[in-house]
């Protein structure tokens, strides 16, 4: 008895088993690129979604900034016309220091009209008698603030009476005083 070999038989086994490899394979890879689609497309969906969200909050973010913007703004004049008016202001504090620390014991001032602009004043005073106006006049004079003094509208009084009022007795005199800018930085 003889076996005989069927090459044939053989052939055609292994000739079946490479295509349904390789139609598995297919199959199998048709099957993970479907779900890739699938679960990208899905999440594409859900990330367009998010995104137009993330949009809409910021266009009503960005509407509620510019509204607070339109608020800030006239604020925001008031604290620049204000900081005008701070950096222009000047104070006569200074100014009434340097009269106070030279202003004799025995003379009075009256009146002061102060010109910032030109920064200049000008004094009203009484005193007893012309020596004590020209101390006044040398002492103020010293003052390292001050540009410029003039000594006017000396008048000497009498102590006559006039249709029943007594009239004072002693010197009038006015000062003009001129002040250095550094007045005000002190």
């Amino acid at each position: 008895m003889a076996i005989e070999i069927n090459s044939k038989s053989r052939n055609y086994k292994a000739a079946l088993v490479l295509p349904n490899i390789l139609g598995a394979f297919c199959l199998i890879l048709a099957l993970v690129l479907g779900g890739l689609y699938l679960f990208f497309s899905l999440n594409f969906e859900k990330i367009n979604k998010s995104i137009l969200e993330k949009e809409n909050d910021s266009l009503a973010l960005t509407q509620s900034i510019l509204e607070k913007e339109i608020e800030i703004i006239p604020i925001k004049d008031k604290i620049v016309n204000f900081q005008f008016l701070i950096s222009e202001h000047k104070s006569p504090i200074n100014i009434l220091a340097i009269i106070e620390k030279n202003c004799f014991p025995n003379v009075w001032f009256s009146d002061l009209e102060f010109n910032f602009k030109e920064m200049s004043a000008s004094l009203s005073g009484h005193t007893d008698n012309l020596a004590t106006v020209e101390q006044q006049f040398a002492s103020i004079e010293k003052e390292p603030l001050l540009a410029e003094v003039s000594l006017s509208g000396i008048s000497l009084l009498g102590g006559d009476e006039e249709e029943g009022e007594v009239m004072k007795e002693g010197v009038d005199f006015n000062l003009n005083l001129i002040f250095k800018p550094e007045v005000f930085d002190k």
